[in-house]
Order: C-alpha cells, then sequence, then structure tokens
C-alpha cells in the first residue's frame, strides 16, 4: 500500500511538473528589446532602446516642462539602474536617481526608487512598451 501511494503521488507530481510553463524573465528585459521606446505609466519619462542595446540607453524626464536628457546604466541582468543626467554631448553630468529592478513581464517592468533627485524613495514607476524605433533610436 505505501509504495502504491508514492508512485500515485510521483505520477501526480510528474504531470503537473510537466505541465509548468517555465520562462526567462530576462528574456523581457527592456536591453532585450532592440529599436523600442519604453515610457513611464505616470511619470513623464521614456527612453529609447536602439538598435545596439550595449551601448548607453539614453532618455528624457520631464520636470516642470522642463526636458531633462538622461542616460540609463543598465545590463542584461540589472537589479540596479542609474539614472544620470548628461550634456548635449552626451557627456555624464551627475548622477540623479538610483533605482532597483522590481518586476520584469512581457513589454512592461517596474522600479522602485532606492535614491532620487526628483521622486520619493520607494515610489515605484512602471514602465511599458509603446512602440518601436528605426534603426537610429529615433521614433517611427
Amino acid at each position: 500500500m505505501k509504495k502504491m501511494c508514492i508512485i500515485v503521488l510521483c505520477i501526480i507530481f510528474m504531470q503537473v511538473a510537466v505541465g509548468c510553463v517555465t520562462y526567462n524573465v530576462y528574456s523581457f528585459h527592456p536591453v532585450q528589446h532592440p529599436n523600442s521606446i519604453w515610457i513611464a505609466e505616470k511619470e513623464e519619462i521614456y527612453f529609447l532602446i536602439g538598435e545596439d542595446a550595449t551601448k548607453p540607453i539614453n532618455g528624457f524626464l520631464v520636470v516642470e516642462n522642463n526636458e531633462i536628457k538622461i542616460e540609463f546604466h543598465m545590463g542584461i541582468y540589472a537589479s540596479i539602474i542609474e539614472v544620470c543626467r548628461i550634456s548635449d554631448f552626451g557627456e555624464k553630468i551627475e548622477t540623479i536617481e538610483m533605482w532597483q529592478t522590481k518586476a520584469v513581464e512581457k513589454d512592461a517592468f517596474t522600479i522602485t526608487v532606492v535614491e532620487s533627485t526628483y521622486f520619493q524613495k520607494n515610489q515605484q514607476i512602471t514602465f511599458t512598451r509603446q512602440s518601436e524605433t528605426q534603426g537610429d533610436g529615433s521614433l517611427c
């Protein structure tokens, strides 16, 4: 009887395990989507992933109707994202934000603010992929 129970439990476990769909959440990470634009749902922030996702990721933060040119530093498996204000020549001026990745889903990811110039600590910001860009990173 004990062997029969173990066999039945093993069969049930195997059926459940085979039915589970697993995926790599990092395949949803923004840098895995070249030529895409990501926009925050509530805040005025957006950034563009160019054709070569290993290059700096540029974007804009709009504060009181002023557009601030920013650069995101995040790798493929980034958990901490550094956001820097950059000059018109692409030179880093200062780090203005430090974020931590909270959730990564298909066409969306959420961050938690760790350190900030413009947002509240622990605030969550969700970005969604809106559209594709041209090869040069500009909008279609």
